[in-house]
């Protein structure tokens, strides 16, 4: 019987390991720096969308006052032609006014043409490094899942091991070690003068009471202690 322990207690420790392994997978300072720059350029692209969309509209309201002006300036050309002489200079100094006021609205949309080409160059730029850090993020993160499969895997493996470890046991006594599981470890062992479990160092009376083979707890986290000195009894 003690040397049934002794291997449940050593299955139950690379089960803890295993589980540990599997709860330490995180992920890395690339991943998490890559995800970082990801998002922040995820940003900087919607910021650019916004500024290339808020100058488009600016150009069409350009066009758009150009267009009312031309028409308004054909409108008083056409007055002119019938016009007295005081009306004559009137509607002159009118248009006058009507074409200086449509080279600016010029000079104005070539700005925010050139305004919109720079931002849009900006964006195309933006955007492709947005891509590539995507796809960064994306490699980053399938390695994570395929690292934590491969620790699930070893978790499910070790399961199986510590199941096959308690099917030949008498049911009382794996009933008791399946209660003290679900506690927390349900077996430990006495490694150099520590508990396996908690790597606490043990006192002389455990380590006494482990090497007669009797039922003893480590006193620092509870789980039940067994080593090579274990006997037959005390169970």
């Amino acid at each position: 019987m003690g040397q049934e322990l002794i291997e449940i207690a050593t299955v139950e420790e690379r089960l803890s390991r295993a589980r540990a392994a599997l709860e330490a997978v995180r992920p890395s300072a690339a991943l998490r720096a890559a995800e970082a720059e990801h998002a922040e350029l995820v940003q900087r692209v919607a910021a650019l969308e916004a500024e290339r969309r808020e100058v488009e509209g600016r150009i069409a309201a350009l066009e758009s006052q150009r267009d009312e002006l031309g028409e308004r300036l054909a409108r008083l050309r056409g007055q002119g032609d019938h016009a007295g002489f005081r009306d004559q200079s009137r509607l002159e100094a009118e248009s006058t006014m009507v074409r200086s006021r449509l080279e600016e609205l010029d000079e104005a949309e070539l700005e925010a043409m050139e305004e919109r080409d720079s931002v849009v160059a900006s964006l195309d730029e933006v955007t492709a490094q947005r891509d590539a850090v995507g796809g960064t993020v994306a490699e980053l993160r399938a390695a994570l899942d395929v690292e934590r499969e491969q620790r699930r895997e070893a978790v499910r493996t070790a399961e199986a091991a510590w199941a096959e470890a308690l099917a030949g046991l008498d049911p009382g006594l794996r009933a008791r070690i399946e209660a003290r599981a679900k506690r927390g470890r349900a077996l430990a062992l006495s490694i150099a003068g520590r508990c396996s479990a908690c790597h606490m160092e043990l006192s002389g009376a455990v380590l006494g009471a482990v090497a007669a083979g009797r039922d003893v707890d480590c006193e620092s986290c509870g789980a039940w202690l067994v080593g090579e000195g274990l006997a037959g009894g005390g169970l």
